[in-house]
């Protein structure tokens, strides 16, 4: 029993070491996904607030990074004492 608990921690660490490595390897090519200009507007409008239950739900409407237009999207956040945002872009 003791050298399969043995056995079980000895996997165990070889997986997360495996793991952590590829969550680490990050190319700069991949992180360039990410680039934006924190200066640039969001032009971030709230166009309507609906509740449901103890979820409130935000359709707001912003300015795309890449080329201006307008984008909807709605926001979902709870009353409760945690908070949950959701996002999805519609």
């Amino acid at each position: 029993m003791r050298s399969n608990q043995s056995l079980h921690f000895i996997l165990l660490i070889g997986i997360l070491l495996t793991s952590s490595a590829s969550l680490v390897a990050q190319t700069a090519e991949m992180l360039r996904h990410f680039d934006y200009d924190r200066k640039a507007p969001l032009g971030i409008k709230e166009i309507g607030l609906e509740h449901r239950g103890a979820v409130a739900i935000h359709d707001i409407t912003y300015t795309s990074p890449k080329g201006g237009t307008t984008l909807p999207c709605a926001i979902a956040s709870s009353f409760s004492t945690k908070r949950w945002p959701s996002l999805r872009r519609a």
